[in-house]
């Protein structure tokens, strides 16, 4: 058998088998017994489904569990996917329908989806059945990777989270994800000394796929449970050195830790990835609670693009980092053409083993594949230093006057000024000829004493050398405790007059 995914993930199970791999807090795996748990888990998935066209779906809030469920349907070659129990029933048999689920791998007690076949994924019993048994050596040990092959087959379908539209299935081969793996490790530079630990749940894909990445560096995975009142205040108490966080994550450590002084003296690396990260945030992060906050760019369907460090972010606000290794990337105007080095245009990448398409949504699929590139909806564009830097969606793009406008361009200029808390530029269009007539810029007080006052200011553009710049006082009627401000040309950057 060619390797794979849990191959690659398990090597260190016989390099060191009585390290540990993940900390749950009251007890340990080690990575010899990790190896066992998912040996025995593997046999049983391959005996209970024998058609390997059907999909095992994978539905648990247990950490290490759903790590344990999704390399045993690897070993075993068995397609998976991963499941979240909030998601509605007629949900998940509509998104599924066409892909055949013919096993529900679940922790999860109750008849949720009672049709279909069901093994019950406890940790526990699984630990006491594989420590009974011997290993059925389930295609997971781990020979020099290169001395073998790299599996094509399928490994898992996955569900984008919708936050762009409708959620999207896609499915990811064998190949493709041990390519993003040795992508993360890189990325992180993740070894065996490093204590791994994610503020997002398992459930998520940037989450599981962080945690396996840890595993096939021979990392020690920290998956203490959450339920406990003193998770979080163990977890910053911790010798963790790779976090994951959230955007709401950060924001929480900074209310909750921020007074404190710098946590996590271990830490090399927090990084955040799927949000946009505000450079008063990232500041805010820098100076209260780390220096290593890393922003990441990235998608579901491709993984990582980019990631910026400190060095990076810090010289060039709203950069996400240079090109990682194995990937290639080109900014084209609408027609696919490269533009000039450093303007604006959409995003476009390719690499080895990607995704080819939306299953079911041929739309989609015409809309970001094309012609073996994949267009995430991005634009951007690259500094002279390399790095690139993000300007948001290509359906945010305004055209005003024939000029592209981009909403992020005007919000990083307002946040600059002291006393905004956050800041929204939209499209103002009139009724009977839907056309634009101004941009409108709203912005919320970090406190009621600190009002800017825009409508001294002076607007400056890259479209004209000087535009006069109205304004208003009045409060936002979509925004509480919000100034408005409608600019005649919105690629204008204000200066306090």
């Amino acid at each position: 058998m060619n390797a794979g995914v849990s191959e690659v993930v398990l090597r260190f199970r016989q390099r060191t088998p009585d390290r540990t791999a993940i900390d749950l807090g009251d007890s340990t795996i080690s990575y010899g017994e990790l190896g066992r748990m998912v040996d025995h888990l593997a046999s049983r998935l391959r005996a209970e489904i024998t058609d390997p066209s059907e999909l095992l779906l994978l539905a648990t809030e247990n950490e290490a569990a759903l790590l344990v469920g999704a390399l045993a349907a690897g070993a075993a070659r068995r397609t998976f996917a991963v499941v979240r129990r909030a998601m509605p029933e007629a949900l998940v048999r509509k998104q599924f329908a066409r892909l055949k689920p013919g096993l529900l791998l679940t922790g999860f007690p109750g008849a949720w989806l009672p049709d279909l076949k069901r093994i019950k994924l406890d940790l526990l019993a699984i630990r006491k059945l594989a420590a009974e048994s011997p290993s059925q050596r389930a295609g997971c040990e781990a020979p020099a990777e290169a001395e073998r092959e790299v599996d094509s087959a399928p490994f898992c379908i996955i569900v984008g989270s919708g936050s762009t539209g409708t959620p999207k299935l896609f499915e990811i081969s064998q190949a493709g994800e041990v390519l993003n793996l040795r992508q993360r490790i890189e990325a992180f530079s993740l070894s065996p000394d490093d204590q791994v630990a994610s503020l997002i749940q398992s459930e998520f894909t940037s989450s599981w796929r962080l945690l396996a990445a840890g595993l096939a560096a021979g990392a020690m995975l920290r998956l203490h449970p959450r339920s406990a009142p003193s998770w979080m205040d163990e977890l910053m108490s911790s010798e963790v050195s790779i976090l994951l966080a959230p955007v709401v994550g950060l924001h929480s450590m900074l209310q909750r830790y921020g007074g404190l002084g710098r946590v996590l003296p271990s830490l090399r690396r927090i990084a955040t990835v799927g949000s946009d990260v505000s450079e008063d945030l990232r500041h805010q992060i820098h100076e209260r609670l780390t220096p290593s906050l890393h922003v990441i760019y990235a998608t579901n369907e491709m993984g990582y693009f980019c990631i910026a460090g400190p060095d990076d972010w810090l010289n060039a606000p709203g950069t996400v980092g240079r090109l990682l290794p194995g990937l290639e990337m080109e900014v084209v105007d609408q027609q696919g053409d490269p533009v000039q080095a450093g303007e604006p245009g959409l995003l476009r990448f390719r690499k080895p083993h990607m995704p080819i398409g939306y299953i079911g949504n041929p739309e989609m699929t015409r809309r970001h594949f094309k012609e073996g590139w994949f267009y995430p909806g991005d634009v951007g564009r690259i500094d002279a230093e390399g790095r690139l830097i993000l300007l948001g969606r290509a359906d945010d793009m305004m055209i005003y006057n024939g000029i592209n406008i981009y909403p992020s361009e005007i919000e990083s200029t307002l946040r600059k000024f002291p006393g905004v808390r956050d800041v929204a530029a939209v499209l103002c269009v009139t009724r009977s000829t839907r056309r634009c007539q101004s941009v409108q810029s709203c912005w919320t007080r970090k406190r009621r004493r600190a009002r800017t006052r825009f409508a001294q200011g002076r607007a400056t553009c890259r479209a004209a050398p000087r535009l006069r710049s109205s304004s208003s006082s009045n409060n936002c009627p979509a925004t509480p405790r919000a100034n408005c401000c409608a600019h005649s040309c919105a690629r204008c950057s204000l200066n306090s007059g």
